[in-house]
């Protein structure tokens, strides 16, 4: 009797201490639930195409909350990622099935010409222009969905922008938010504008000339477009350098004056506020945490679909690349070298083009994953 009278003893305050985490528990899912449906994060897929939200759902992301953004695993991502692959391979590979067929056909026939200045010429001409009409009509889709990625990129993050930052601000960290928002929508303008006015015209330019160089013998520019497209890279790199390097050095300045700001609050109400100042200390440090919760569930949210947006773009791109330079060695096994130049300028202009792409996406990436660590670590 008395072995059941100290069991129960012992096992009352135990009981009552998992009802309490219980209730504790249900109590911070609700105010989850509240302060993410009063961020607006739900509105960010309204920005969203059709088949970025196909590509969410079947990974698991079909809406935002704590188990949704936790659920993914390795073998989700790597099935989603070999689905992207076999959406993409297909156009530049029947290009390349269409482009190959014509450079042998051509090979065949300047066996059987005649040697002379004006038939050479002739056939060259003849040769460039239809490979180039095999490989850059189709290619031009591609040149419009990678703009199109720069785009809705761009629109995403000045969407995500105001809803992050609420979030960090409504966290205790205004600084941090204010530096986020400044940097962030500087980011987001200029990647927009360099997609809608520069990259297209630009890898037109390249394209063109690429055409005009295996066309004409004494037009030889594939030095230049080299130098271009090195040039181009730099100055990419170096502007998503600096970006990140800012946002890193003024993000950390932020967070520690928001740390030093959020403490101070604490004290003020431990220590001013009699008898239950501690449990208002508490519960203010409750809400924040609920708020940095919040926070990465929605950074995790975007940056997954940051990468969905860019990933079949640089895969196609990818594609395009490996198919053109098969082709090119194809061109030098039949000895048509003004073929096979023409083939690697296009694909020096695919490659800037997939530079420019992956640039982008780090750039909003890394921002975003920036803001979450040092948000978190603050």
């Amino acid at each position: 009797m008395n072995f059941k009278k100290t069991a129960v003893i012992l096992l009352l305050p135990l009981m009552l201490l998992c009802f309490s985490l219980k209730a504790l528990c249900a109590q911070n899912n609700e105010l989850f639930d509240e302060q993410l449906e009063a961020s607006g994060a739900n509105e960010l897929f309204d920005v969203l195409t059709r088949d970025e939200l196909e590509l969410l759902e079947k990974l698991g992301l079909g809406e935002i909350n704590f188990d949704s953004v936790f659920s993914p695993s390795l073998r989700s991502v790597t099935d989603l990622f070999m689905q992207i692959i076999r959406n993409e391979y297909k156009l530049p590979f029947e290009a390349l099935g269409a482009t190959a067929m014509c450079v042998v056909a051509l090979a065949a026939v300047s066996q059987f010409v005649p040697d002379g200045i004006r038939t050479t010429k002739t056939l060259g001409l003849t040769a460039a222009s239809i490979t180039a009409l095999s490989v850059v009509i189709p290619l031009s889709s591609c040149i419009t969905r990678a703009v199109s990625a720069i785009s809705l990129s761009s629109g995403f993050v000045t969407a995500l922008i105001p809803v992050l930052a609420a979030i960090i601000t409504a966290g205790g960290k205004p600084a941090l938010a204010l530096t986020y928002n400044s940097l962030s929508f500087a980011a987001a303008q200029v990647v927009s504008s360099l997609g809608n006015g520069v990259i297209r015209p630009v890898i037109q330019v390249v394209m063109s000339l690429s055409v005009i160089s295996s066309v004409s013998q004494s037009a030889d520019i594939t030095k230049i477009l080299e130098f271009a497209k090195k040039t181009a890279v730099f100055i990419m790199s170096l502007s998503a350098t600096v970006f990140v390097t800012m946002l890193s050095l003024k993000g950390m300045l932020a967070a520690s004056a928001d740390t030093v700001a959020v403490r101070g609050i604490r004290f003020l109400i431990g220590n001013m506020i009699p008898v239950v100042g501690g449990a208002v200390s508490d519960a203010y440090q409750s809400i924040v945490g609920t708020l940095s919760l919040v926070k990465n569930t929605v950074g995790v949210f975007a940056l997954a679909a940051v990468a969905l947006i860019n990933l079949p773009v640089i895969t196609e791109c990818v594609m395009w690349v490996l198919s053109l330079n098969m082709l090119a060695l194809l061109g030098d096994i039949f000895s048509q070298s003004s073929l096979s130049s023409l083939f690697r300028a296009v694909s020096s202009a695919v490659v800037l083009l997939c530079v420019t792409v992956v640039l982008e996406m780090l750039v909003f990436l890394l921002s975003v994953g920036l803001v979450l660590v040092i948000g978190g670590s603050a």
